[in-house]
């Protein structure tokens, strides 16, 4: 303690962590590199919720049973709820998950929590119409239309174009709207073969 004489010992751990890379950083000089490996004992790696899709389903719900509250309408989703949930980028991951739901509770007026409830930007691009629930949309070129009926696989490949378009095909923000890094965002697309198109967006 400020101006004790006597040590005391402390078992405690030190968790850091951060949405960067930061081994990178290192290089640039932007985060001490003493630091670094002072901290870096044990790395885990948590990739963010466009990276795992199967996820989202099971925190909304968790989410959900943390927030009903007796008095208010809301008591379950509504069944398109997953598919506006995994088809959203979440680019505050977690976090943003969680205040999304909180604010479905809160503001539902039936029963069943509806994807306007939601309140996502991108609720309006995938309403769930006949043509996008078979899997197509007028006019999909794979960027970004009819995630619906889809393999995860597609809808990740759609998704990460989708974003490509947004941003006029720059990977570092495309990287940074779907919360991941931008070499994971190059493999996915040599992984798919969609380097050389993606780079014409």
């Amino acid at each position: 303690p400020v101006g004790g004489t006597e040590s005391i010992k402390l078992d405690i751990r030190v968790i850091a962590t951060t949405n960067r890379d930061i081994e990178e950083f290192v290089r640039q000089g932007n985060f001490r590199q003493d630091l670094y490996y002072r901290l870096n004992v044990i790395s885990l790696r948590l990739p963010s919720l466009c990276d795992r899709p199967t996820d989202i389903p099971l925190l909304a719900r968790h989410f959900l049973s943390k927030y009903l509250r007796e008095g208010r309408p809301a008591e379950c989703f509504g069944g398109e709820i997953d598919d506006f949930l995994m088809a959203h980028s979440w680019p505050g991951n977690v976090r943003e998950l969680e205040n999304v739901i909180e604010r479905a509770c809160l503001l539902a007026r039936q029963s069943e929590i509806q994807s306007r409830d939601l309140h996502l930007r991108q609720c309006d691009d995938f309403a769930p119409t006949d043509e996008r629930l078979a899997g197509s949309a007028p006019g999909d070129s794979g960027s970004g239309a009819g995630f619906f009926g889809k393999t995860l696989e597609e809808m990740e490949r759609k998704m990460i174009l989708a974003t490509l378009d947004r941003t006029g095909g720059n990977r570092t923000k495309t990287a940074e709207m779907l919360g991941v890094s931008v070499r994971t965002i190059r493999n996915k697309l040599n992984q798919y073969d969609l380097a050389e198109s993606a780079s014409g967006l």
